[in-house]
């Protein structure tokens, strides 16, 4: 036997004698995988989480303590019961931007990546999308981990990263949003692979750029209302500016594919036997009250009683007596609205009253409506009249406010994300607590609080955090002022 190795080796050395080590030094490596991330794939996944920053698919917890939905068997959730939650998004999707936006800019990589779009282009949108989803985060946190966050080895450790204030990443975020629109190259030759929001319609993005930025613009309007009035009418003029019909909602798209992988989120919660959520009787009576158009789209009547009956919030009940979400808008397909003109309307609206910018409050709120009954095909001359002559309707210049809050509540249902910062800031609807609240004052929470494992990391920093932000669900974040 060992004969026969020596007499193998001495064949191997006549075979490749004439060979030297170098020739050698491709043979480990795996042609048929990449030897680096592919930017377009990096893109598609970032895109793919932006129905989990508008409605969370495993726990969607804020539209329950926004009464829009309720859980049938259970009322942890109703009653606020805080289980430990984690930031999203660090690792997977801010990891990945910011990979886009290093190649982009590395003198020694840009012209390499190009092939995936133009600089400038993918540049832009990575930093769209990275403000977005840091929008999210600290709208739900406050005081996050922001300007050292992604630096060192694979977007370094978030956990340990020094928490900033969220007036500062605000600040950021507006400038953030300005130079990404700026960027914008309307004229590229290579669109940006891996788009699946835009399809690399360089003018979409920048839309979602300025609306982002009007929004963010009235969430500080109660605390730093002169940085709020600069903002807002520099998104109303930049190139392109906001959406301004119902054919520029800005919504995300799901895929009807045989797996199954990229279906609507409410798809999968609402049509199994036994689903776990009904809509809640808050906002169900609210719109019978007002024989609201919407409210056949929003939810389907109850089996028991074929009528449109809402589950008291923290009560458990059979899911046969109450109605489940519309039929219409639990299709495996049914995109989810990022931003609307609807929403858009609304907030023209406020920026009127608050004298920020020119226009007819009442016009601008009366039409916000009918395009919210557009958007889902309701919209009747008719009974829209009707609608807008309700005492509940008719908009109140003694107390716009008010108007604008639970009207824009039921046009954001069911993005509880997106009408749990509105209500913040407004202090509408008036939404009653559950008897039996589990937060320190009974009331429904202005933030969540930061994960254990976060905050065992860093002990020495979250003693300064909680100085001036106290980690409690009841403590008001910056632009939250009482």
């Amino acid at each position: 036997m060992k004969k026969f190795k020596y007499i193998k080796l001495a064949f191997l050395l006549i075979l490749f004698g004439s060979c030297t080590l170098s020739d050698f030094k491709d043979m480990n490596i795996d042609k048929k995988t990449a030897s680096q991330a592919i930017p377009s794939y990096m893109l598609t996944n970032a895109i793919r989480y932006i129905p989990e920053a508008l409605l969370m698919s495993n726990e969607p917890q804020v539209s329950f303590w926004m009464q829009y939905w309720t859980q049938i068997p259970y009322v942890s959730h109703e009653l606020y019961n805080f289980t430990e939650v984690g930031f999203p998004f660090y690792q997977t999707v801010l990891v990945n931007l910011q990979y886009i936006i290093d190649q982009n800019t590395n003198p020694t990589t840009k012209s390499k990546v190009s092939s995936y779009g133009d600089n400038n282009n993918q540049l832009a949108i990575a930093k769209i999308l990275k403000a977005y989803y840091y929008l999210s985060l600290t709208d739900r946190w406050g005081d996050i981990p922001y300007f050292d966050a992604l630096k060192g080895e694979k977007g370094g450790d978030f956990l340990r990263a020094k928490v900033d204030k969220q007036k500062d990443i605000y600040y950021d975020l507006f400038k953030e949003l300005t130079e990404a629109v700026n960027q914008v190259d309307e004229n590229a030759i290579v669109s940006v692979k891996g788009d699946i929001l835009f399809s690399g319609n360089m003018r979409k993005w920048k839309k979602l750029a300025n609306t982002t930025r009007l929004i963010m613009a009235l969430r500080i309007s109660n605390v730093d209302p002169d940085k709020g009035k600069i903002e807002f009418n520099a998104a109303l003029n930049a190139s392109d500016g906001i959406i301004e019909s119902n054919n520029e909602n800005l919504q995300y798209t799901f895929i009807n594919d045989e797996l199954g992988n990229n279906y609507n989120y409410m798809y999968n919660w609402n049509n199994s036997s036994s689903y776990p959520y009904a809509m809640c009787k808050t906002l169900i009576d609210y719109m019978k009250n007002l024989n609201d158009p919407r409210l056949p789209y929003y939810a389907d009547k109850a089996a028991a009683t074929n009528d449109y009956v809402g589950q008291a919030v923290a009560t458990i009940g059979e899911q046969s007596k109450f109605s489940r979400m519309g039929i219409n808008m639990r299709q495996k397909e049914t995109p989810m609205f990022i931003y609307s003109y609807a929403q858009v309307l609304f907030s023209l609206s406020e920026g009127v009253v608050r004298g920020w910018t020119s226009g007819d409050a009442e016009l601008l709120y009366n039409k916000a409506i009918k395009s919210s009954l557009e958007q889902y095909t309701v919209y009747d001359p008719t009974s829209y009249a009707t609608y807008m002559n309700l005492s509940d309707v008719k908009y109140n210049a003694t107390n716009p406010y008010k108007t604008i809050g639970y009207q824009k509540w039921l046009a954001l249902y069911p993005y509880g994300h997106e009408a749990w910062a509105e209500w913040r800031r407004l202090g509408y609807p008036k939404l009653t607590p559950p008897v039996g609240a589990i937060t320190p004052d009974g009331q429904l929470p202005r933030r969540f609080v930061y994960s254990i494992s976060m905050k065992n990391l860093m002990p020495d920093q979250f003693i300064e955090v909680e100085k001036r932000q106290p980690d409690k669900p009841n403590t008001y974040i910056w632009w939250d002022v009482k």
